[in-house]
Protein backbone atom coordinates (compact mmCIF):
# COMPACT_ATOMS: atom_id res chain seq x y z
CA UNK A 1 0.00 0.00 0.00
CA UNK A 2 1.24 3.54 -0.89
CA UNK A 3 1.19 5.80 1.56
CA UNK A 4 1.35 9.56 1.44
CA UNK A 5 4.90 10.71 2.26
CA UNK A 6 4.03 13.08 4.89
CA UNK A 7 1.84 10.18 6.74
CA UNK A 8 3.39 8.42 9.75
CA UNK A 9 1.98 4.67 9.60
CA UNK A 10 1.47 2.29 12.31
CA UNK A 11 1.25 -1.62 12.09
CA UNK A 12 -1.75 -3.52 13.02
CA UNK A 13 -1.93 -7.06 13.97
CA UNK A 14 -1.91 -8.18 10.03
CA UNK A 15 1.14 -6.62 9.43
CA UNK A 16 -0.57 -3.52 7.22
CA UNK A 17 0.15 -0.01 7.30
CA UNK A 18 -2.09 2.19 8.15
CA UNK A 19 -2.07 6.26 7.80
CA UNK A 20 -2.29 8.98 9.92
CA UNK A 21 -2.03 12.49 8.89
CA UNK A 22 -3.15 15.69 9.38
CA UNK A 23 -6.57 15.96 7.04
CA UNK A 24 -8.90 13.96 6.44
CA UNK A 25 -9.14 13.29 2.87
CA UNK A 26 -5.47 12.53 2.92
CA UNK A 27 -5.83 10.30 5.89
CA UNK A 28 -9.12 8.20 4.04
CA UNK A 29 -7.30 7.17 0.95
CA UNK A 30 -5.62 4.55 1.83
CA UNK A 31 -8.94 3.13 3.86
CA UNK A 32 -11.21 4.13 0.48
CA UNK A 33 -8.78 1.73 -1.56
CA UNK A 34 -9.31 -0.83 1.42
CA UNK A 35 -12.95 -1.04 1.19
CA UNK A 36 -13.03 -0.51 -2.58
CA UNK A 37 -10.68 -4.39 -2.84
CA UNK A 38 -13.30 -5.21 -0.11
CA UNK A 39 -16.43 -5.08 -2.67
CA UNK A 40 -14.37 -6.44 -5.39
CA UNK A 41 -13.43 -9.46 -4.02
CA UNK A 42 -17.08 -9.34 -2.77
CA UNK A 43 -17.46 -9.34 -6.29
CA UNK A 44 -15.55 -12.09 -7.24
CA UNK A 45 -16.60 -14.48 -4.60
CA UNK A 46 -20.32 -13.58 -6.40
CA UNK A 47 -18.61 -14.96 -9.47
CA UNK A 48 -17.24 -17.80 -8.64
CA UNK A 49 -20.35 -19.01 -6.71
CA UNK A 50 -22.97 -18.01 -9.03
CA UNK A 51 -24.60 -21.26 -9.79
CA UNK A 52 -23.17 -22.92 -6.45
CA UNK A 53 -26.29 -24.11 -4.16
CA UNK A 54 -27.17 -21.93 -1.51
CA UNK A 55 -25.20 -18.77 -2.52
CA UNK A 56 -27.28 -18.59 -5.30
CA UNK A 57 -30.64 -18.48 -3.64
CA UNK A 58 -28.84 -15.71 -0.80
CA UNK A 59 -28.11 -13.51 -3.37
CA UNK A 60 -31.29 -13.49 -5.58
CA UNK A 61 -32.91 -13.30 -2.05
CA UNK A 62 -30.59 -10.68 -0.88
CA UNK A 63 -31.19 -8.69 -4.41
CA UNK A 64 -35.34 -8.98 -3.76
CA UNK A 65 -35.05 -7.80 -0.44
CA UNK A 66 -32.76 -4.46 -1.40
CA UNK A 67 -34.81 -4.51 -5.04
CA UNK A 68 -32.76 -1.77 -6.39
CA UNK A 69 -32.37 0.55 -3.07
CA UNK A 70 -28.70 1.08 -1.72
CA UNK A 71 -26.98 0.52 1.79
CA UNK A 72 -23.64 1.90 3.44
CA UNK A 73 -20.72 0.27 4.35
CA UNK A 74 -19.01 2.12 7.05
CA UNK A 75 -15.14 1.03 7.48
CA UNK A 76 -14.28 0.91 10.95
CA UNK A 77 -11.49 0.94 13.91
CA UNK A 78 -11.90 2.97 16.58
CA UNK A 79 -14.01 5.22 13.92
CA UNK A 80 -14.99 5.59 11.01
CA UNK A 81 -12.40 4.95 8.07
CA UNK A 82 -14.39 4.96 4.82
CA UNK A 83 -17.67 4.53 3.79
CA UNK A 84 -19.64 3.50 0.89
CA UNK A 85 -22.49 3.24 -0.68
CA UNK A 86 -23.53 -0.19 -2.30
CA UNK A 87 -26.22 -1.24 -4.53
CA UNK A 88 -26.87 -5.47 -5.25
CA UNK A 89 -27.23 -5.97 -8.68
CA UNK A 90 -28.36 -9.02 -10.92
CA UNK A 91 -24.29 -10.22 -11.07
CA UNK A 92 -22.19 -7.78 -9.41
CA UNK A 93 -22.33 -5.11 -6.21
CA UNK A 94 -21.99 -1.77 -7.66
CA UNK A 95 -19.95 0.76 -5.44
CA UNK A 96 -19.69 4.57 -5.02
CA UNK A 97 -17.27 6.10 -2.26
CA UNK A 98 -18.62 8.14 -0.18
CA UNK A 99 -16.46 11.52 -0.38
CA UNK A 100 -15.31 12.51 3.01
CA UNK A 101 -16.22 15.59 2.56
CA UNK A 102 -19.99 14.87 2.02
CA UNK A 103 -21.82 16.10 4.98
CA UNK A 104 -23.46 12.19 6.78
CA UNK A 105 -26.70 13.55 6.00
CA UNK A 106 -26.55 12.70 2.41
CA UNK A 107 -26.42 9.63 3.76
CA UNK A 108 -28.44 9.73 6.64
CA UNK A 109 -31.81 8.31 4.61
CA UNK A 110 -29.71 4.38 3.81
CA UNK A 111 -29.47 1.98 6.44
CA UNK A 112 -25.38 1.59 7.47
CA UNK A 113 -23.08 -1.70 8.59
CA UNK A 114 -20.10 -1.40 10.03
CA UNK A 115 -17.25 -3.54 8.79
CA UNK A 116 -14.71 -3.89 10.82
CA UNK A 117 -10.81 -2.88 9.69
CA UNK A 118 -9.13 -6.22 10.74
CA UNK A 119 -12.15 -8.51 8.96
CA UNK A 120 -11.37 -6.35 6.15
CA UNK A 121 -8.14 -7.29 6.05
CA UNK A 122 -8.34 -10.54 6.46
CA UNK A 123 -10.48 -10.86 3.26
CA UNK A 124 -8.41 -9.09 0.81
CA UNK A 125 -5.10 -10.66 2.37
CA UNK A 126 -6.56 -14.11 1.85
CA UNK A 127 -9.41 -13.54 -1.03
CA UNK A 128 -8.77 -17.51 -2.83
CA UNK A 129 -10.09 -18.63 0.57
CA UNK A 130 -13.18 -16.13 1.00
CA UNK A 131 -13.64 -17.34 -3.16
CA UNK A 132 -13.92 -21.31 -2.06
CA UNK A 133 -15.72 -20.64 0.88
CA UNK A 134 -18.20 -17.67 0.46
CA UNK A 135 -19.86 -18.59 3.43
CA UNK A 136 -17.05 -16.48 5.55
CA UNK A 137 -18.03 -13.42 3.86
CA UNK A 138 -20.11 -11.67 5.72
CA UNK A 139 -23.44 -10.64 3.81
CA UNK A 140 -25.81 -9.51 6.25
CA UNK A 141 -25.74 -6.45 4.40
CA UNK A 142 -28.25 -7.96 1.78
CA UNK A 143 -30.91 -8.64 4.67
CA UNK A 144 -32.07 -5.11 4.80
Amino acid sequence: MVLPEDSKTDENSQGWATARTGTPKESQKPYRDILLRYVDVCNKVMSANRQRFPYRQIWSAGEHALSGRSVVLALHDDGTLARCVVAMGEASISVEMVNPSQSPCQCQQLTVYPVKLGYVLEVITEPDRYIADPSLINWDWLQD
